[in-house]
């Protein structure tokens, strides 16, 4: 997921620190990352709980995704994302957001296996189940059978990909924006 390849993300930024290319993709896993995973160790997704393996792992993994792209920038490795850090975010996240669209339909409908080890359902940004519902009740027609699709036999529902999308763009839009007004303050 997102957080997931935040973290490889982080490790080619660095390496790749001298490149032209390097600070327009740092842009985006900056914009991307730090409230993306903020909302991640918030909304802890782990069922076997917080002191298990994986829930040791998740917020290990996400608390790394939400301070790196804050140490980079810190200590100048990368600059702050301006002016068009949205753009880039925009192009970046769109493609990364269509891609996991694509591939869940494909695995949940195609691929999964019940029982399978290795053919669960996939959940790539909360759109595939109804965990962001519990919140948002408000978004429950997006899950009836006239806005959904089914397809190889399972139901997916393009209201509320979209509306993950738009919400998500929102936020990190808001905390740019929060952010710049940090930077300005901390100058």
């Amino acid at each position: 997921q997102l957080c997931n390849l935040g973290a490889y993300f982080m490790m080619i930024l660095f390496i790749f620190r001298n490149k032209k290319w390097a600070q327009k993709f740092f842009d985006f896993s900056f914009i991307a990352n730090v409230p993306g995973a903020f909302i991640a160790i918030i909304v802890v997704d782990v069922p076997e709980g917080m002191f298990s393996y994986w829930g040791v792992h998740y917020c290990l993994e996400h608390t790394w995704v939400f301070i790196l792209p804050l140490l980079f920038f810190t200590f100048g490795v990368y600059s702050f994302p301006r002016e068009k850090a949205m753009k880039h975010f925009f192009i970046g996240f769109t493609i990364y957001f269509v891609c996991c669209a694509v591939l869940g339909v494909l695995f949940n409908c195609f691929l999964y296996q019940e029982g399978s080890f290795f053919f669960n359902r996939v959940n790539y940004f909360y759109m595939f189940s109804d965990l962001i519902l519990q919140a948002f009740p408000f978004m429950a027609f997006s899950f009836r059978p006239e806005t959904s699709i089914v397809w190889g036999g399972y139901a997916f529902h393009p209201f509320y990909m979209v509306a993950i999308y738009l919400a998500f763009i929102l936020i990190c839009y808001v905390a740019q924006i929060m952010n710049e007004k940090f930077f300005e303050v901390a100058k």
